[in-house]
């Protein structure tokens, strides 16, 4: 059974300027009076942020709480494609290569198939 907790959680916007951001957890406090002092004057333009008690819960060592999973952009989807190809190249190649050795090409043969000096 895991442990639980009772704790504070400091809120505050991203766009400290302007308030256009995301709310994000900032703080994780266990006292009260902790969280109250780390939001004075932590939010937009200097206002006052916001917090809650919220329930953390142990697992092994370490407290898990309330997070803020950022969703990505565009750009983002596009460059994790990228990253998507590349480790599929790269267990492509690493499969044909151990298919090579199994059917006992010598490393020097492996190499000068892929365009490397021995």
């Amino acid at each position: 059974m895991s442990e639980k907790m009772a704790a504070f959680v400091c809120y505050r916007n991203s766009d400290l300027n302007e308030g256009r951001g995301y709310t994000y957890p900032y703080a994780v406090c266990r006292n009260e009076s902790t969280a109250r002092r780390l939001c004075v004057k932590a939010d937009v333009q200097g206002t006052d942020a916001s917090y809650r008690e919220v329930e953390l819960v142990k697992v092994g060592p370490t407290w898990f709480g309330p997070v803020n999973v950022i969703q990505p952009n565009k750009a983002d989807d596009i460059a994790e494609d990228a990253i998507r190809r590349e480790k599929t190249a790269k267990l492509r190649k690493d499969r044909a290569l151990d298919a090579a050795r199994k059917a006992g090409l010598s490393e020097d043969d492996i190499a000068a198939l892929v365009g490397v000096a021995p």
